[in-house]
């Protein structure tokens, strides 16, 4: 992939092993998460002891000067082995006994009390709930489910017309890109139908699948089938980014960079869908204007009610299975299992105002805390890009008219696949600004 605006960021030979070794360290991480979320769980203390003794080892850091640049990614690889400690901490000792104790580890202080704030009617955006699934009732009545159109004969031709139309977002994803100026072309990539209930990219198969339920296929009245394509259309650049993002980091700044068996949610996650779902925002506005082109002009509506919905639509179920942990955590001392789920469903009925939470059990799937995590990490990366989009936008006046702007904006939060947004935020604001103001691109 080849890259509009390239910038070189050098670090020492030193800030490059160190790199290696939190490479290292993640994919120890890694190999726990796969313990954790495989069929059969099975957490080995070896992978505890693994990841305590790596950790550690890079927390001690070298005691040598540091540029500005090398001083900003050792402060992002301690972050990442600080994380990694957490985790040890909390699952393979008992260092920290409580939920909210590994949230804050993860996400910093006061995540639990931020995840449960944004539930409460204050801040919880119900209008936009009301307003998607308002639209969606109204515009998907007659919907076919996505089950029957691909196991069904009956619905042959209905099946190769929603796989078309995901096929077709890879040339929209394309010229998205173009539109901003950060490529012309992407790399050789595998795009199919998720069967699953979300959509996701595989760093290391290089598959993108977008959920096929977000290619609505409605019969209308007169028997005719209609396809809504706005809203995997808006998820497949989404998922594209992520390919964009592992591209920018690996040509720009390798040191912030690691191959897909050393990637890992629990430390990265929140950086990495931060950015995507940055990305949607500026992929809005593009559909808006493109909109006849791509065949999506009926759609605005539903597809910016969609977008405003993502996040509060996460969070209800985020904080439930956060209190629900808690609730266990609290009970297992009393040895009261019938009382499992009774206090966190009317703690969770009492911080929503929502008292059918109370009423009705298992609204909900149970997951465990790293899946959680993994789901926190959209809500928590979102605040933290957006954050430093707004101070790069402040302190550099960017032009956020220019589309080749926007796009600069995008690939500077893209450099990097970082574990700390503190760190993430010195790079944009004290090197990747600087250095592209120096080669005359702003």
């Amino acid at each position: 992939m080849k890259l509009s605006y390239c910038p070189q960021f050098e670090v020492s030979k030193q800030i490059e092993s160190l790199n290696r070794r939190r490479n290292e360290l993640n994919f120890l991480l890694g190999v726990f998460t796969e313990e954790m979320l495989y069929k059969h769980p099975s957490p080995s203390l070896v992978t505890g002891k693994e990841i305590e003794r790596c950790a550690k080892s890079l927390l001690k850091g070298c005691k040598n000067d540091f540029s500005a640049l090398d001083s900003i990614i050792m402060q992002d690889i301690r972050a990442n082995a600080k994380k990694a400690v957490v985790t040890h901490d909390y699952f393979f000792s008992k260092k920290i006994e409580k939920v909210s104790g590994f949230l804050s580890g993860i996400f910093g202080n006061g995540a639990y009390s931020e995840i449960t704030t944004a539930i409460s009617p204050q801040k919880l955006d119900h209008q936009a709930i009301h307003d998607f699934f308002s639209l969606m009732r109204k515009r998907t009545a007659g919907t076919i489910d996505s089950e029957l159109i691909f196991d069904e004969d009956e619905f042959r031709s209905e099946k190769k017309r929603v796989t078309k139309i995901i096929e077709g977002y890879r040339g929209h994803a394309e010229q998205f890109l173009k539109h901003l100026d950060i490529a012309q072309k992407m790399p050789d990539y595998t795009l199919v139908s998720s069967p699953y209930d979300f959509s996701f990219w595989d760093f290391g198969a290089k598959v993108m699948a977008i959920e096929r339920d977000l290619v609505p296929c409605i019969r209308a009245p007169g028997g005719k089938f209609v396809f809504l394509k706005s809203l995997g259309l808006s998820t497949a650049i989404h998922e594209a980014v992520h390919l964009v993002h592992e591209e920018v980091s690996r040509q720009c700044l390798p040191a912030v960079y690691c191959e897909p068996e050393s990637y890992e949610n629990l430390v990265q996650g929140a950086c990495v869908e931060g950015v995507a779902l940055f990305s949607e925002n500026i992929a809005l506005e593009w559909i808006r204007k493109e909109s006849e082109s791509l065949g999506v002009e009926n759609e605005l509506e539903l597809l910016a009610a969609f977008k405003n919905a993502y996040l509060p639509n996460k969070m209800m179920r985020i904080a439930a299975c956060i209190l629900e942990i808690k609730e266990a955590q609290e009970r297992a001392k009393e040895r009261m299992p019938e009382h499992f789920k009774t206090e966190s469903d009317k703690e969770l009925a009492r911080i929503t105002e929502f008292y059918g939470f109370g009423k009705e059990r298992y609204i909900f799937p149970q997951q465990t805390l790293v899946e959680t995590v993994f789901m926190a990490n959209y809500f928590f990366g979102s605040k933290k890009i957006s954050n430093i989009a707004c101070k790069a936008k402040r302190k550099f006046r960017l032009n956020l008219n220019s589309s080749a702007t926007k796009g600069l904006l995008l690939q500077a939060l893209m450099t990097g696949m970082w574990a700390s947004p503190e760190a993430q935020e010195k790079f944009v604001i004290k090197h990747f600004f600087p250095k592209a103001k120096q080669d005359k691109i702003i």
